[in-house]
C-alpha cells in the first residue's frame, strides 16, 4: 500500500514521520542547501483526508505486520498506529520504529572498501523517538 492509498481508509489528517534529520548529498540538494551539512527540523504537513472519494471504505481495517515488516512498511505502521487509523495485528517488527532511509555509498579512503550508510532519520509521527520495534496493537 502506497501514500495514496491512506486516502480510503482514513477521515482523520496524517503524517508519516514528525521529525527529521537529514545528510546534504550534491544528488539530492536543494537551492541554497550546502553538501555534508546535517539538516534537521519538524514535519508540520498534515495530508489532509478525502472521504468524499467514490471509493473510500467504510469497514473495519487492520493490517498485518510482523518481524520481515521493513522500511516503508515500518513508516506505514507507525501512521496507522499513531492515529488510530488501523490496528496492528501478528508480531512486533524487528526493525526500528525510527526508521533510516535514502543511502549514500562511500569508498573508506585506505582500504577502498564500500561502506553503505542512511542518508536520512524519520521520527515516528507521534514524537517518540523508538529504537525498538512497532508493537502490534493490543485489543
Amino acid at each position: 500500500m502506497d501514500g495514496r492509498n491512506y486516502a480510503y481508509i482514513t477521515d482523520v489528517p496524517y503524517r508519516h514521520f514528525s521529525h527529521y534529520r537529514s545528510k546534504v548529498l550534491l544528488k539530492y540538494r536543494d537551492p541554497g542547501q550546502i553538501v555534508g551539512e546535517i539538516e534537521s527540523g519538524e514535519n508540520t504537513r498534515f495530508i489532509q483526508p478525502e472521504p468524499d472519494l467514490a471509493n473510500f471504505f467504510t469497514g473495519d481495517v487492520a493490517v498485518k505486520i510482523g518481524a520481515y515488516t521493513y522500511s516503508s512498511a515500518i513508516v506505514f505502521a507507525n501512521t496507522l498506529q499513531d492515529f488510530s487509523i488501523a490496528p496492528l495485528v501478528g508480531e512486533d517488527t524487528t526493525g526500528r520504529s525510527t526508521q533510516t532511509g535514502g543511502i549514500q555509498f562511500l569508498n573508506l579512503i585506505h582500504s577502498n572498501l564500500q561502506m553503505v550508510s542512511p542518508r536520512f532519520i524519520l521520527t515516528r509521527p507521534n514524537g517518540e523517538l523508538q529504537m525498538t520495534g512497532v508493537k502490534v496493537s493490543s485489543l
